[in-house]
């Protein structure tokens, strides 16, 4: 049972019905009813996360056997200060499995700001239980400024002299690109001479350094600190576009920082 909220035409307002109606459930309208009594006003929690339904291809790579949402939380919101990660997949909020990024919102909204919340997420092969507080949401204004695009000279990366530049490999450049998701630092930019010595090419993906995992150019920086002027062994996917649909082919190269 739902409330209808809308009505598809076609061509224009003027046009005939076309049979098609669009309702919401009667259970958030019985919640929102009853919020408006009893307050006069509808608040709903907000975690600080971009999220992204998982794909097939996506959950082979990343070893994923499950129902979740892969999300991409937004720096100093909610999810991130829970300690949520990029390329996180989220399970559970508050011990409710969520399998789409509709489930997750309608999960959410369920709580007012303020409301501290259990959040259960899968992260490379294990699970973890985070205790989330929701605020409330930002406008629209801060919300976009803190979408970062790593094809714009001007965004923050990760440089590594005598190598190249580096980002977050985040769900929006791999939907972006056309390619599955898999949690690593991107290369932008590469020196020449590391070019030809190792074909290593802008947009693979590198995985791991020095065979420690990596997650975002924050923990990609964090390892070069540890290796210091030392060489570097990195794992690294590039996309092979000949293959049906496409595909990730691993190698592993070894750089000398300059």
């Amino acid at each position: 049972i739902g409330m209808n909220t809308a009505i598809a035409v076609e061509g224009n307002p003027a046009a005939t019905f076309s049979g098609l109606g669009f309702a919401i459930p009667i259970d958030q309208v019985v919640d929102v009813v009853d919020k408006l009594i009893e307050t006069g006003e509808v608040r709903r929690g907000y975690i600080g996360v971009y999220i992204y339904d998982i794909d097939y291809a996506t959950s082979q790579q990343m070893g994923f056997d499950g129902k979740g949402v892969l999300c991409e939380p937004l720096p100093e919101g909610p999810a991130a200060k829970a300690g949520i990660k990029l390329g996180d997949i989220i399970t559970h909020i508050d011990g409710r499995s969520v399998s789409t990024s509709e489930e997750l919102r309608i999960a959410v909204s369920s709580h007012e700001p303020g409301s501290t919340i259990p959040v259960r997420v899968w992260r490379r092969g294990r699970a973890k239980t985070l205790e989330m507080v929701l605020t409330e949401s930002p406008d629209q204004t801060t919300l976009r400024s803190g979408i970062r695009d790593p094809f714009r000279r001007d965004s923050p990366r990760v440089e590594v002299l005598g190598v190249g530049e580096f980002v977050s490999y985040s769900p929006s450049i791999s939907m972006r690109l056309g390619r599955p998701y898999i949690p690593g630092a991107m290369v932008t930019q590469v020196e020449r001479q590391v070019a030809r010595s190792t074909e290593l090419v802008p947009t693979s993906v590198v995985t791991q350094v020095n065979g420690v995992l990596i997650n975002d150019d924050t923990s990609f920086a964090a390892e070069l600190d540890k290796a210091g002027s030392g060489p570097l062994k990195l794992n690294v996917l590039e996309w092979d576009p000949s293959a049906a649909g496409g595909r990730y082919v691993e190698r592993e190269i070894t750089v000398q920082p300059r």
